[in-house]
């Protein structure tokens, strides 16, 4: 009774639901390779990832991918082992409206062939600890609420599934469930010491699902056949909440449709805005790069052609002022043919000031060479009068002194002389 989902076609009412059943009773009586399980226990059992094993496929959202568990009964068939194998997920069996578990009996219409309670594997060092004792009492009060909600009949179709077998690490199940005490012993022999072992981290692992359905064949043959409901004054309440609950999910449904296309085109106006905006900043962006090339290609031009223009100046400075002036005239013309007003006069400001600078350093260092020269002659000329004062003095001592000797010389001589003639 695939109409009892929340699906599209949900509002096929009763009339539809029952005319399923009908094709599913008659595949039921003539083909025996289906097999329809229900997946149920509490949240966070796995029973999600171990309905993704079973198929071998990501059907139903599991571990971080569903924070928030599993909320409605959600109903998946595939293939497996050449068999058509229909998986039946349901939300929290302690912490769920009743109604919302008895869909499970529709969706896996006429009835399910297994009722799979799943129980999570908890490693050694958990065992005995409060979180795990507190998770034992919530599965043993799941296989209570199966009970309540199926009757007595169910217990022939239920088998334990424990899931994260990768926590038994070279236990065996069995070591695992002597391990865990009483209380989980006695559950296991409630449904029959029927139970099995899932490792949904080894998916590859195909063995341990044909080993499974093997398990679930041999309960159903013992069993006396699918599991259904216990009359059918209990299945038409069953439908009569369920079509409520339809009624009451397709105008949630229609609700959601109308809250999606709002966020629609809340996303796509966001979007566009977005797009907008990135467009925006694009354009200013290439705006930007043009205008910075455009300075840096302005200024590199600009002291490109100041450079030029000042080897140039120098060079015609250093031949003849009128030659310069014709070149500069005619250089002048040249380029206000191709710069632009602004960029012309400031030009023209820049080479008149840079021509007067030019000028004015030119003629104060001709001043000061000029200043310099003098000064230095003056020094020289000072420095030589000094010299040939000096040199005259010098001179004038000396033949002072050598007359001054000649004449000493000269009166001895004569005294000599006169001593000898006397």
């Amino acid at each position: 009774m695939a109409a009892a989902g929340f699906e599209p076609g949900a509002g096929r009412g009763i009339m539809a639901a029952e005319q399923e059943a009908e094709e599913t009773v008659s595949q039921e009586l003539h083909s025996a390779s289906e097999l329809r399980i229900v997946l149920l226990g509490i949240s966070w059992a796995g029973k999600s990832a171990a309905g993704n094993t079973i198929l071998d496929r990501e059907e139903f959202r599991s571990g971080s991918s569903s924070s928030a568990g599993t909320k409605e009964c959600e109903k998946r068939t595939g293939e497996v082992s050449g068999r058509r194998v229909t998986v039946v997920d349901t939300p929290d069996l302690l912490d769920t409206a009743r109604v919302e578990i008895e869909r499970c009996v529709s969706l896996s219409a006429p009835g399910p062939h297994a009722l799979l309670l799943l129980i999570r594997v908890h490693s050694k060092e958990m065992i005995d600890s409060a979180a795990w004792k507190s998770t034992l009492k919530k599965d043993c009060k799941s296989f209570d609420k199966v009970q309540e909600l199926f009757g007595e009949k169910a217990v022939r179709n239920t088998m334990i599934l424990f899931t994260r077998g990768d926590l038994l690490r070279g236990r065996t199940i069995e070591q695992y469930i002597e391990e865990a005490g009483e209380e989980l012993q006695q559950l296991v022999e409630k449904c029959g010491n029927r139970y099995h072992v899932l490792n949904n981290k080894n998916r590859s692992d195909r063995t341990q699902v044909t080993q499974l359905l093997d398990k679930i064949d041999n309960m159903v043959k013992g069993s006396g056949g699918c599991y259904l409901p216990v009359s059918s004054e209990i299945y038409q309440e069953v439908e009569e909440r369920i079509r409520l609950k339809e009624q009451e999910l397709n105008e949630k449904h229609k609700e959601e449709l109308r809250r999606r296309e709002e966020e629609m085109k809340q996303k796509y106006e966001e979007e566009q805005r977005r797009r907008e905006e990135e467009l925006k900043q694009k354009y200013e962006k290439e705006q930007r790069r043009r205008e910075e090339a455009m300075k840096q290609k302005y200024e590199e031009e600009q002291s490109r052609r100041e450079e030029e223009m000042k080897q140039k100046y120098e060079e015609e400075q250093r031949r003849r002022e009128e030659e310069l002036k014709q070149k500069y005239e005619k250089e002048q013309r040249r380029r206000e043919e191709a710069m632009k007003q602004k960029y012309e006069k400031e030009q023209r400001r820049r080479e008149e000031a840079m021509k007067q600078k030019y000028e004015k350093e030119q003629r104060r260092r001709e001043e000061e060479m000029k200043q310099k020269y003098e000064e230095e002659q003056r020094r020289r000329e000072e420095e030589m009068k000094q010299k040939y004062e000096e040199e005259q003095r010098r001179r004038e001592e000396e033949m002072k002194q050598k007359y001054e000797e000649e004449q000493r010389r000269r009166e001895e001589e004569m005294k000599q002389y006169k001593c000898v003639i006397m």
